[in-house]
């Protein structure tokens, strides 16, 4: 199987998703029906036959397949923490650490020390607040938008009462233009 699909499968099931191993089930849960949908997509892409989607509760959707190859190639990518290696991500080629980037970032990938590091391999800085990594400034973010952003269509979520249901991309963008509109005056 193509190693960059599986890293991007790998990268749904280490941020929002899990394997059932004795079912032999990857699953990916989001409210977000594009990220549902661009979960689909990759495990189709892996060779998933028939991929389910459930509605779980309070608008959580599931989406699973069952695949014992799929579901072992994962968790050996993984392994026990459940976090996807470095060192297979930064060999790769820019474009496919775009792809991989655009999951993370899109599904807030909580191993912030290795995003930082592939961000960086853009030239973009970044920085660690807690549990947060910040891109600040118009070039920074510019930079991201450019050569990163988040999966097409993806939105905010439940955490933020004051932009759910806004686009992420489109919310980059807004940020991006805000910041020409100062700068000009």
């Amino acid at each position: 199987m193509d190693k960059i699909i599986l890293l991007k499968l790998a990268s749904f099931v280490a941020t929002d998703g899990g394997i059932y191993k004795k079912r032999n089930q990857v699953f990916f849960d989001s409210t977000d029906e594009n990220l549902i949908n661009s979960f689909v997509a990759v495990a189709k892409q892996a060779g998933a036959q028939k991929v389910f989607i459930n509605k779980v509760k309070r608008g959580c959707r599931e989406a699973y397949f069952y695949s014992k190859r799929i579901s072992g190639e994962i968790s050996e990518i993984l392994g026990e923490r459940k976090t996807l290696p470095l060192k297979e991500i930064e060999n790769l080629l820019p474009q496919d650490i775009q792809q991989i980037l655009k999951i993370l970032f899109t599904l807030n990938e909580k191993n912030l020390l290795s995003v930082q590091k592939l961000l960086s391999r853009f030239g973009i800085v970044s920085r660690i607040y807690g549990s947060d990594l910040v891109i600040k400034g118009f070039h920074e973010i510019s930079k991201f938008r450019s050569f990163v952003g988040f999966i097409e269509g993806a939105k905010v979520t439940g955490k933020s009462k004051i932009w759910k249901g806004f686009e992420k991309n489109e919310l980059l963008d807004i940020l991006l233009k805000s910041y020409r509109d100062t700068r000009g005056k």
